[in-house]
């Protein structure tokens, strides 16, 4: 239940719910990022629901569509011996089920900051020959949210609703191997 993941210290995304499964390891970051591999698989070899819907990428065979942390209601890992619903992985399985409205019109409001202050940078990485090959300690960032949910009943006992809306401004800044220097800014809300 969403209510036993946030009470525990992982952060808020699938993967990390994931990590608390047994056999389920991190990927490899630096090629595949915050994935989880199940049982020895490979990352890409997992598959991803949301309400019976397959939402693994298609594209590329890793991850999945993401949608906001407060939008789930229920988490299923499934490392081993799942049914055939869950076929096309070898791999793992997290089927996840979204809120939903009932007889009772609840609103709520959450704010969640990541000021990039509080963040620890890694460590510069240098070449045999001392040039440095990523500089970490320049990086920075920051993310905020603000979530806005509203659900009730529209005709009781027979048809409900329910609404989310996400206000995002995410920044970040680094410097990768070739000594580019990167800036990436999102506003996007989601609804």
């Amino acid at each position: 239940q969403i209510e036993t993941v946030k009470q525990l210290p992982v952060a808020r995304d699938l993967t990390s719910v994931a990590l608390l499964t047994p056999s389920v390891v991190l990927g490899d970051t630096n090629y595949f990022g915050n994935l989880a591999s199940f049982g020895g698989a490979s990352v890409g070899e997992n598959a991803y629901y949301l309400n019976g819907f397959d939402i693994t990428d298609f594209r590329r065979g890793l991850g999945f569509g993401t949608v906001p942390f407060e939008f789930f209601q229920e988490f299923q890992v499934k490392t081993t011996g799942y049914s055939a619903e869950f076929g096309r992985s070898t791999g793992g399985v997290v089927n996840t089920v979204s809120k939903r409205g009932s007889n009772e019109y609840k609103a709520s409001a959450s704010v969640y900051w990541e000021p990039a202050s509080l963040r620890s940078a890694s460590p510069d990485s240098f070449r045999t020959n001392g040039t440095a090959y990523i500089i970490n300690s320049i990086g920075e960032s920051e993310n905020r949210s603000a979530n806005l949910e509203f659900s009730g009943p529209i005709i009781k006992n027979k048809l409900f609703f329910y609404g989310l809306y996400v206000a995002r401004d995410n920044k970040s800044e680094f410097v990768n191997g070739t000594n580019q220097y990167y800036f990436r800014s999102s506003k996007d809300p989601f609804m």
